[in-house]
């Protein structure tokens, strides 16, 4: 069984810029970078995507990649994988954990 919990404590601002390669701008409790997610439009490089970094979630403000989405996206770490890889939130539970090295919860 996976570690939700665990898995759920991964950092969003390790996630969104290991796996994309962006530059975070550090405001306080926050963070930005354009929007890692392949739904946003190509070539945008504004800084729409925003962590927050102590409760550790975050929020995409781009008309673009809202519009691509369905609306107003945002979430934790899990929302955020299944959305940048295209599938569930249970594969993306999987990747994250073996991208972090997290094992699975004893039962």
């Amino acid at each position: 069984m996976l570690n939700f919990e665990a898995i759920k404590q991964i950092p969003v601002a390790d996630v969104a810029t290991g796996r994309s390669h962006l530059h975070l701008a550090h405001k306080g409790d926050y963070a930005t970078c354009p929007c890692p997610l392949p739904t946003h439009k190509q070539g945008d490089r504004a800084r729409s995507f925003s962590i927050n970094i102590k409760r550790n979630y975050w929020r995409c403000f781009s008309e673009c990649c809202n519009a691509n989405n369905g609306g107003k996206k945002g979430g934790d770490v899990i929302n955020l994988v299944a959305l940048m890889e295209g599938c569930g939130p249970k594969d993306a539970a999987e990747r994250l954990s073996g991208w972090f090295g997290i094992g699975k919860k004893e039962t």
